[in-house]
């Protein structure tokens, strides 16, 4: 009587070792894949925008355990880009020309601002929306809480981002000439 499963176990075999193969092979093409795309992430072709589009296009397909593989070839962790998703919205510039962040203090938890490390000129205003300070940073949020912890009266806000920190001195300055608020104790550096 085992005999007489014998053929058809042994097909089942044969069609096992071949699904074992084309899955290796899919990794292997996988991981060629994860190779290129960091390379263009690393070169900047593709941004976290980019890498989230092609994440999502190619997870249907991708074998499990792909996202160890994924994170090994460079690129951001699949962990890192659904955030990144998740939080998006709130790095939009939404002032004017969309070229800057504006918005009213305190900044509540979903309102678009500067993500931290965006070096940023920000000015202050007061309810008479006149400029009352004018700083620079590159971690926004904490500073304008602890502009408000040392007693600043403030209601609304606008960062401008900057290249580097050096282009953020720069702008200040003309700014503080401009407006000369009346919380800032000196111009210039």
């Amino acid at each position: 009587m085992t005999t007489s499963y014998e053929a058809s176990s042994q097909h089942v075999e044969l069609i096992a070792n071949k699904i074992k193969a084309l899955e290796k092979r899919q990794v292997e093409a996988e991981d060629q894949l994860f190779a290129s795309i960091s390379r263009d992430y690393r070169s900047g072709a593709l941004d976290l925008v980019d890498l989230v589009a092609v994440h999502r296009s190619l997870r249907v397909y991708l074998r499990p355990g792909y996202s160890k593989r994924w994170h090994g070839a460079g690129l951001p962790s699949v962990n890192r880009l659904n955030t990144y998703v998740d939080l998006r919205h709130r790095f939009v510039m939404n002032g004017p020309g969309g070229n800057s962040w504006v918005g009213e203090y305190p900044i509540g938890a979903e309102e678009p601002r500067p993500d931290y490390g965006v070096s940023v000129v920000y000015v202050l205003y007061g309810s008479d929306n006149k400029p009352v300070y004018v700083g620079s940073t590159s971690a926004f949020i904490p500073r304008v809480n602890t502009h408000a912890r040392d007693g600043k009266k403030f209601v609304a806000w606008m960062a401008v981002p900057c290249r580097d920190r050096e282009h953020a001195y720069e702008l200040e300055v003309k700014l503080l000439r401009q407006s000369m608020p009346p919380l800032n104790r000196r111009v210039g550096r």
